[in-house]
């Protein structure tokens, strides 16, 4: 029996941090958001983020493992975006690719106490594969009504087609492919991997499913679609996915809904591009 006033309150421990924790874990992913929203854009912004990232991680008091975690990738996503950004070749999911990384050398650390269980395959089940039979056609029709309604994007994402312009078709195919493959592995590593089982210490599971969809549709600020049709959009598909992440318990399911949906964007862009 514990002594009075020492009694566990929450997911991630004592009374007194019960409401700093949540509130801390909300805070780590809109350093994440930060990161991949301004990172580049600036050192002071970069410098900010940083510094409130590293100071995160380093509390002990208040701060759960949850908050500790998100702040530790916001740290990860930004080392690697400028070391990218350094060498020229900071497209679009290598920072992310490079932060999974990072965190994952990083939180074998022990003294900073990171989460470590995160990955999982999880298990298929009727109802997971129910959800992503509904959520891949929603997505896809939400993108080309999207696209028709507005008809505009194609030109925020001008890197890529002027990597691809004048190329034999069968390469831009294959391009498109293998950039849907890890694209979406790269964001569900991030967002339902690491991000959704972090905020899951610190927040109640279904608070945990909300933020990390907040945060995924942050973080397409510059995506496509973008600005705040991009936030909305991807907010609401990220919420799709972060929900069969909880039911399957893994990122296989997420994985494949992710893989159509960019499948669905790569062949609106070419379209758009090359047509």
């Amino acid at each position: 029996m514990s002594p009075p006033g020492t009694e566990p309150a929450g997911p991630s421990g004592d009374r007194v941090g019960a409401w700093r924790r949540p509130v801390l874990a909300v805070f780590g992913g809109g350093l994440l958001v930060a990161a991949v929203v301004v990172g580049g854009s600036g050192g002071v912004a970069a410098l900010t983020i940083g510094v409130a990232s590293a100071t995160l991680v380093a509390a002990r008091r208040g701060a759960g493992r949850g908050a500790r975690s998100a702040a530790a990738l916001a740290c990860c996503y930004l080392l690697g975006l400028w070391t990218l950004l350094a060498a020229g070749v900071a497209l679009w999911p290598l920072p992310l690719v490079v932060a999974a990384g990072l965190y994952t050398l990083v939180s074998r650390v022990r003294a900073l106490e990171l989460v470590t269980d995160w990955f999982a395959w999880g298990r298929g089940g009727r109802r997971g594969w129910l959800q992503v039979a509904a959520v891949v056609p929603v997505a896809a029709s939400g993108l080309l009504v999207w696209f028709a309604v507005l008809g505009h994007g194609a030109d925020t994402q001008a890197a890529y087609r002027d990597l691809l312009t004048d190329r034999p078709v069968a390469l831009v195919v294959a391009a498109g492919l293998g950039f849907a493959l890890l694209n979406a592995a790269a964001e569900e590593l991030v967002y339902n991997g690491i991000g959704q089982r972090s905020l899951a210490l610190d927040l109640r599971p279904a608070t945990a499913v909300l933020v990390t969809a907040a945060v995924f549709g942050g973080s397409h600020w510059y995506g496509f679609p973008s600005g705040w049709a991009g936030v909305v959009l991807a907010g609401a598909y990220g919420l799709l996915l972060a929900a069969v992440r909880q039911v399957s318990g893994g990122l296989l399911l997420p994985w494949l809904a992710h893989v159509a949906a960019d499948l669905t964007i790569f062949t609106i862009l070419a379209i758009a591009w090359f047509a």
